[in-house]
């Protein structure tokens, strides 16, 4: 008996040390296998269509902040990516963050892509840009990056905070003044009615804390160059929807203000259900291209609205030439939209850039 229970131990050790080794041998085999083996670890190309490079760009030459926020809002926020499809939105050292759509989409008229880029950056106004997607061909946005603290000599910028309703209305009376630059004396005032309700694009309140801002352009320089499209007006659009196929000139500009506001989810104001006050101060060394001579009060001047979302220009009912309080010039117009407003005289031009004064018959 104790034989057979000494030959029963010995056959089991036999057993379990051949186990051991063939576990061991297994282990050292999984051990040895490359872990990547089978992954592909070329890195994927990026994407090449659908492209949207916006550039920033600071009026005054300032160097650009070296740390900016970049974030993506709307309801097809989440379709557009980096180029490397990934969400890690940056903005580089020259002003260039470059985006593009899922490689997956098609955007069309139809079926466009549409959302709203956000940059902030400590001491700079938050561009705040909506962006509409209708093909995979490339998209660029040139974007004003503005310091308020060091603006251009042709620049003021105001930004104030108010809190409005459910409605969008707000609680009392609004007044944004710009501040003067140190080089110049020359500012804008914008003011709103008590109870003036803020819409979006949608015709939806725009409700809670609202950022608004004012950018105000003066005549003190040249300053047509820093205008959209250059100081030429092209397809210009009727409130009828009538399109001017000639485009236009800007012979003298009085002045042009920016606004915009917007909630604290970047959800853009488009319209207010009572007329914005506006006031801008003058150069009164402005010729009116009407006269040939300096303006003075009384004179009324043409104003152009410029709708950096459609790239649109509309032609608005005329300010008209106040002197203030102080005894300053200024220009007085009432609008309903935030858009740019240009104060100028225009002129009509034909393709070929001959300019043509009176009748816009060919010269011979």
């Amino acid at each position: 008996m104790l034989v057979q229970m000494t030959v029963a131990f010995m056959m089991f050790m036999r057993v379990s040390h051949t186990l051991i080794c063939l576990v061991t041998l297994l282990g050292l085999i999984i051990a040895c296998r490359n872990p990547l083996a089978g992954v592909d670890l070329r890195p994927k190309a990026p994407i090449a269509t659908g492209i949207i490079d916006i550039r920033l760009q600071d009026p005054a030459g300032n160097p650009l902040p070296q740390h900016s926020r970049v974030t993506l809002t709307g309801t097809d926020a989440s379709k557009i990516v980096t180029t490397r499809n990934t969400t890690n939105y940056s903005v580089n050292a020259d002003g260039l963050l470059r985006l593009a759509v899922l490689p997956s989409l098609a955007p069309s008229r139809e079926q466009p892509i549409q959302f709203t880029l956000v940059v902030e950056a400590d001491g700079y106004l938050t561009i705040v840009h909506p962006i509409t997607v209708t093909s995979r061909n490339r998209l660029t946005h040139t974007l004003r990056w503005i310091d308020p603290a060091r603006p251009p000599r042709t620049l003021a910028a105001g930004r104030t905070y108010k809190n409005t309703g459910a409605d969008g209305a707000t609680s009392g009376p609004v007044a944004l003044l710009t501040p003067s630059p140190s080089q110049s004396t020359d500012k804008a005032s914008v003011l709103l009615e008590p109870g003036t309700r803020l819409l979006d694009r949608d015709g939806k309140p725009v409700a809670g804390t609202i950022t608004l801002t004012t950018l105000y352009t003066n005549a003190r320089e040249s300053t047509t160059s820093k205008m959209p499209g250059g100081g030429r007006l092209s397809r210009v659009t009727a409130h009828n929807g009538t399109v001017d196929p000639d485009d236009i000139h800007i012979l003298s500009m009085a002045g042009a203000v920016t606004l915009e506001s917007y909630s604290s989810a970047y959800q853009l104001a488009y319209s207010s259900s009572q007329p914005m006050v506006c006031y801008m101060d003058l150069n009164p060394a402005t010729i009116n291209a009407q006269t040939g001579r300096p303006i003075q009060p009384g004179d009324s001047i043409p104003l152009f609205s410029y709708d950096a979302v459609t790239r649109q220009w509309q032609p608005e009912k005329a300010g008209t030439v106040t002197r203030s309080l102080a005894g300053r010039l200024e220009y007085q117009v009432s609008v309903d939209r935030f858009l740019t407003y240009v104060a100028a005289w225009p002129e009509p031009v034909c393709a070929d850039n001959i300019a043509v004064s009176g009748s816009r018959q060919p010269a011979d």
